[in-house]
């Protein structure tokens, strides 16, 4: 029997039409998924309940209707002592795309009914990537070396990515060319590494992490041994989507840099002789680390037209850097003949040198 039942919500009134079933319970119908590929199950749950919402012990009738509205599966499975019955429903390879209706019925029950779509479609795609501060960092001289970066995962419409990531951290060793004895052919050889690390590079760390909000922060310590005879560091991000098993993996390198980038000097081109001039060095590292250690820059003049006819003594001071210019200041004492003298200024540093020549 069909009634209508009224109430009142302030000055509204709202009508709901009840199917009252007298001795009867209710079905609840779910499905795994709301979206399948031909070919794929339809894994599917009824839980029957009482009035009183108790399980209930009875047989559930199960049917399926595809788009055009036929019926083309019919089971009737028992629910357990929690009043559960899981079917599998199977869809054909070759069959009709668009919404399933899926229907189950018990003796003195409401009747419970839902629609599942059947398509191709392609999983959706996600990009990892790896963001580092920077991609060169000076190792020389120091003794620990803190790798810090992002993983980030994001699916191609925005969305983040609620996976897991493994992190893998490696070593490419450094290479140096040669001539072998037996005829002029180039060869290479990383230095001091074995065999095994020329080609898949030093183990050094692994990480397993978990996302939030699609991305994952981390931060490792290597030490100079680890960083020892390195050219680079390769980090490789594997990235797992639980929704749908689908893996990404991405990589970056960390360039290592044992010497300095650049030197240059900065001195007037037009000075006096025999008055001190002032040398400024620039000095820019590699990467964006600080220079760090007992280093020192040591600037000497030499004079001669063609060579080096004479020489003064070297100014060496620390390397304390200020915005990257070490100023230093020489004398070159004013020439012996009228001829016109020249100035070439040679910066040494242990960590790299430069030449340059002023006039």
């Amino acid at each position: 029997n069909q009634y209508t039942v009224r109430g009142t919500a302030g000055s509204d009134q709202v009508q709901v039409p009840v199917q009252v079933v007298a001795g009867g319970g209710v079905l609840v119908l779910g499905t795994d998924k709301a979206k399948y590929k031909p070919g794929q199950d339809v894994l599917t749950r009824v839980l029957c309940l009482s009035t009183e919402l108790k399980p209930v012990v009875t047989n559930v009738t199960m049917a399926v209707k595809n788009p055009e509205d036929l019926k083309i599966f019919q089971v009737i499975q028992e629910t357990d002592a929690y009043g559960v019955a899981v079917v599998a429903i199977p869809i054909a390879t070759e069959t009709a795309q668009g919404g399933y209706t899926i229907s189950a019925s018990a003796p003195g029950a409401v009747d419970a009914e839902g629609v599942v779509t059947v398509e191709q479609y392609v999983l959706p795609k996600f990009e990892v990537t790896i963001d580092l501060p920077e991609d060169t960092v000076m190792v020389k001289g120091v003794q620990t070396l803190k790798v810090s970066g992002v993983i980030n995962a994001i699916y191609t419409y925005g969305e983040p990515v609620p996976g897991s990531a493994m992190l893998e951290i490696s070593g490419v060793p450094q290479v140096v060319r040669w001539f072998g004895w037996g005829g002029p052919e180039m060869m290479d050889m990383a230095v001091d590494a074995p065999a095994q690390e020329q080609e898949t590079g030093r183990k050094l760390a692994s990480i397993q992490m978990t996302l939030q909000d699609g991305k994952a922060e981390f931060e490792v310590d290597l030490s100079a041994e680890d960083l020892a005879n390195l050219e680079s560091i390769v980090l490789v991000a594997n990235v797992s989507d639980p929704a749908t098993g689908t893996r990404q993996s991405a990589s970056s390198e960390l360039g290592l840099s044992w010497e300095v980038d650049q030197l240059e000097m900065e001195v007037d081109p037009e000075f006096k002789m025999g008055l001190p001039i002032e040398a400024k060095i620039h000095i820019t590292p590699a990467g964006s680390a600080a220079l760090s250690g007992p280093y020192t820059v040591e600037t000497q003049w030499f004079q001669g037209e063609h060579g080096y006819d004479a020489a003064g003594e070297a100014v060496s001071t620390p390397l304390t850097l200020a915005g990257g210019v070490v100023s230093q200041v020489v004398t070159i004492p004013a020439p012996d003949t009228e001829r016109e003298a020249c100035c070439v200024g040679r910066v040494d540093a242990e960590l790299g040198w430069e030449e340059r020549r002023n006039q």
